[in-house]
């Protein structure tokens, strides 16, 4: 099974992990085993544009 991967338009690794860290959290938040906590809902929306909606919705397992 090839990895996931994150497509976000013109940034890099490096910025990318200036926005969400690099911290076992964020890893685990990608993964879906741990929720998003408020602040990362902030930063994600207010860096990224990535609508409050979006991020906040319900968790759907894959």
């Amino acid at each position: 099974m090839p990895p996931k991967t994150i497509q976000v338009s013109g940034l890099s690794v490096k910025a990318l992990e200036r926005i969400i860290g690099k911290s076992n959290r964020d890893c685990e938040v990608l993964n879906r085993v741990r929720p998003l906590a408020l602040a990362m809902i902030r930063r994600r929306h207010r860096k990224l544009n990535i609508p409050a909606e979006v991020l906040i919705g319900e968790t759907v397992t894959v």
